[in-house]
């Protein structure tokens, strides 16, 4: 993953990691497998994938403006559609 407008929320590394780790990604593989159950439960009460997927990007922006402001998230937001263009 990239760098983001986000950076200057970070602290140091989590347990387990050091500086130098792709922090992006750590956290990718530390968040899957609870987005992962918690997609599982969304569909077993009803919701589609599509919906599911929506949503969960719908409250990341929501906390992405909440943490850093519109800016930051408009910037990270436009950094995630040019990974979909590479």
């Amino acid at each position: 993953m990239t760098s983001h407008p986000n950076r200057h929320h970070i602290k140091p590394p989590p347990s387990g990691s050091t500086a130098e780790d792709d922090r992006d990604e750590a956290c990718v593989e530390a968040l899957a497998p609870h987005i992962g159950r918690l997609a599982a439960r969304a569909t077993a009460a009803g919701w589609s994938e599509p919906e599911i997927a929506c949503a969960l990007l719908a409250l990341s922006v929501s906390e992405m403006r909440a943490m850093s402001g519109d800016k930051a998230a408009r910037d990270t937001l436009s950094a995630a559609i040019m990974m979909l263009d590479a």
